[in-house]
């Protein structure tokens, strides 16, 4: 049968779980799963987000720590301007003291405010495939989408990433702002689709 390979027995061997980082001994974002971090517009997602990627790059920042040795990391911006988008590499490096040639050797920035919601995943899954990244960190997903309440589109896109983040091993970090209902919700059918599907939820 055809579903035999995705059969799980007793006999199943399955590989450790890792994780992005760990907060005082405790593993968070686990490497071969969807993770999401969500808030209201300008309530320091990016800054939570590049705390965590500082910690990857170095080891260990405050309550955080890493154990991933050289990891590689990709971070999609789609919603910033270049400039903002350069402060990542800046910040980071102030977080770090690490040099850029350490930074850009396991960090890939990229700035996608230009390209079409079409090509967008096409281009990340390609760029998975190069790079093998440990952390994916797309910031922001809806601009994957035409519309966060298409629903057989937000199925569609996160089916995608599931099975990439498992094929690559890596932990695929999503970033959605809340409704404006203020529950506290991701937003629209995308976001009720995140909330199901990923392993963690930080706010």
């Amino acid at each position: 049968m055809r579903l035999d390979k995705c059969r799980i027995t007793s006999d199943t061997e399955v590989p450790k779980v890792e994780y992005a980082f760990y907060v005082q001994g405790v593993g968070c974002m686990p490497l071969g799963d969807l993770c999401a971090i969500k808030a209201a517009p300008k309530n320091g997602k990016t800054t939570a987000i590049k705390k965590i990627v500082a910690t990857d790059l170095s080891g260990e920042s405050g309550p955080l720590s890493c154990n991933l040795n050289d990891p590689m990391i990709l971070w999609w911006d789609s919603e910033q301007q270049m400039s903002d988008v350069k402060l990542i590499i800046e910040d980071i490096k102030k977080m770090t003291s690490l040099s850029y040639k350490k930074i850009d050797g396991h960090l890939k920035v990229y700035s996608l405010r230009k390209i079409d919601s079409k090509t967008m995943l096409e281009q990340l899954i390609a760029a998975i495939k190069a790079y093998r990244p440990d952390i994916v960190v797309i910031d922001g997903i809806a601009e994957f989408v035409d519309s966060v309440n298409d629903e057989v589109e937000a199925k569609k896109l996160i089916h995608q990433l599931m099975v990439a983040s498992e094929e690559h091993h890596c932990a695929i970090i999503c970033v959605l702002h809340e409704n404006r209902a203020g529950n506290g919700d991701m937003k629209g059918h995308l976001g009720a689709m995140l909330t199901q599907k990923v392993a963690v939820v930080l706010e």
